[in-house]
């Protein structure tokens, strides 16, 4: 094992028998307890954007595999089951060449280039970290010359989206080296576009263990010259940690938010996995988000209306009443969730967010 796997697993195997169990809603007990052997196995990570490893947050399953959008359990022989058994072959092919899967990368392109533009989405495409599924596209330009090849990915284009709208509001609104804070958010392709984009940015990332070990691993892929910390950073350094300035990415388990200093946050962040948590979770979260964030900072978020039985609706979440809506719509790439960009304010709003969200479905 290489001495990247090496601290991806230490941080790993530490983080996991500190973290409470409580922590892990239980749409994301979904891990099994040697998961330290799929760390392990080293030949299945360059390509884990196309198996198991990136099963359950990242879109091309659930667009392109059969059985790709049941939750876990339902479906005992599906692509959830190969994390399950620690078999991690390819379940999608490199280059999607079938009609109907270019139709469907073709069709959200499509979404999304009159809103963000060409250049950006063209300037904010996925390399080929993780061996993406990709769909080879002729783009035209508008200007009447050739049309533009490109190589794009599904899961990819609705997360240049969300990056489009999170750093059009950040970059009027934030110093150049903004602290950003992610809680959730799969294996780290949207932060990693808004570290392209705000390159002094310092990045910590609150998620589940076993999901930090691949976080871990697409960063220091994805920015080879970056510097990562991880949990066993924190246990030598404590909280003095996240105020190093010259740290790039910091990767800790969820319930080390609490130990975040106050009035700190520039930008926090949660692209749907809120609606996946459950409410003590969520309140957990939020009850830190409050504290940690400082006058004038932003919060993205950006989660489904209403999930699962019993609901996780997005109108019920437990906001303060210091929160002012900058941004708040209906996404336009994935209709069943909700966008809301929001600022930190001084003082209570006379209107406050849940009185706004109270007319959002379900009814």
């Amino acid at each position: 094992m290489t001495d990247a796997f090496a601290q991806i697993l230490e941080n790993f195997e530490r983080a996991r028998a500190a973290s409470p169990a409580a922590q892990k809603s239980a749409h994301w007990d979904v891990f099994p307890e040697n998961y330290a052997r799929a760390i392990a196995d080293r030949d299945a990570w360059p390509v884990f954007l196309r198996n198991g490893l990136s099963v359950g947050f990242n879109d091309d399953f659930v667009v392109f595999c059969p059985g790709g959008d049941l939750a876990p359990g339902e479906d005992p022989s599906g692509i959830w089951s190969h994390r399950e058994a620690l078999d991690f072959p390819p379940l999608l092919p490199e280059i999607l060449t079938g009609q109907a899967q270019r139709q469907k990368v073709g069709d959200a392109l499509a979404r999304i280039l009159p809103i963000c533009g060409l250049d950006f989405v063209l300037g904010n495409c996925c390399p080929e970290t993780g061996s993406p599924a990709m769909a080879e596209i002729k783009i035209e330009d508008g200007g009447g010359g050739d049309a533009l090849p490109a190589r794009v990915n599904f899961h990819d284009l609705h997360l240049i989206y969300y990056a489009w709208q999170i750093h059009r509001v950040l970059r009027r609104l934030s110093a150049e080296a903004p602290l950003v804070v992610e809680i959730g958010g799969g294996f780290g392709g949207l932060i990693a576009k808004i570290k392209d984009l705000h390159a002094g940015a310092r990045c910590v990332r609150f998620d589940l263990p076993e999901v930090n070990a691949l976080q871990h691993y697409y960063l220091s892929q994805r920015f080879p010259g970056a510097r990562l910390l991880g949990f066993r950073d924190f246990e030598e350094r404590g909280a003095d940690i996240f105020l190093d300035a010259a740290a790039d990415f910091l990767i800790l388990p969820g319930f080390m938010i609490e130990k975040m200093p106050a009035d700190t946050v520039d930008l926090a962040i949660n692209l749907r996995s809120m609606m996946e948590m459950d409410p003590p979770v969520i309140e957990y979260y939020f009850r830190h988000l409050h504290r940690i964030m400082r006058r004038g900072g932003l919060f993205a978020c950006a989660n489904r209306y209403t999930k699962g039985d019993p609901p996780i609706r997005l109108k019920d979440y437990p906001f303060d009443r210091r929160w002012a809506i900058l941004v708040s719509q209906t996404s336009v790439v994935q209709h069943h969730i909700h966008e809301l960009i929001l600022q930190r304010t001084e003082d209570s709003t006379q209107f406050s967010l849940t009185d706004a969200l109270a007319g959002l479905p379900p009814f």
